[in-house]
């Protein structure tokens, strides 16, 4: 016995047997995940941003770029590769009969790099076919875009006035 005449086996000796029985394990605590909530904060940062944000400054909106009213086909960067709207090739202004006519010219001439100019009726597949076959030979290869002014204006004149020498298939 212990100093207040209790004993061990005397707790619970009033209740059903004088037995001690254990409390029940209480269940093991989870720890809160904030990986949910973490992932939402993000996603509204990420869309506060795209509408409340601007990756062009307010200074770079008003400025005015040059633009070419008048183009010379002398002024174009050489060599010059012309695709007509029909699939036509030029090269350095005389016409060429197909791409494998258009390599063997290539071959020979072993420019570094190749610009290119085609027609805005040029389906897309054509140009990147040709394109791609320059770059198989190892040739860099540059677009060329002209941009016309009014109707009008000078640009009408020498730019499409003269391309389809260049390229019978149709003004680049």
């Amino acid at each position: 016995m212990d100093a207040g005449g209790i004993g061990p086996g005397a707790q619970g000796a009033g209740r059903r047997g004088g037995t001690v029985r254990p409390l029940p394990a209480s269940p093991p605590r989870r720890r809160p995940d904030f990986s949910l909530a973490t992932v939402n904060i993000v996603l509204l940062l990420v869309l506060f941003f795209l509408v409340a944000g601007s990756i062009v400054s307010e200074e770079e909106r008003f400025v005015d770029l040059p633009e070419t009213l008048s183009l010379p086909l002398e002024n174009l960067p050489r060599p010059l590769l012309v695709i007509g709207a029909e699939g036509a090739l030029a090269y350095e202004g005389a016409a060429v009969a197909d791409r494998a006519a258009l390599e063997q010219v290539l071959t020979e001439a072993a420019p570094p790099r190749v610009y290119v100019m085609a027609a805005r009726e040029l389906p897309a597949n054509a140009l990147v076919q040709t394109v791609s076959g320059l770059a198989a030979q190892g040739i860099e290869v540059s677009l060329v875009t002209v941009r016309e002014g009014p109707a009008s204006g000078p640009a009408s004149g020498p730019v499409s006035g003269a391309a389809p020498a260049a390229a019978p298939g149709g003004a680049p």
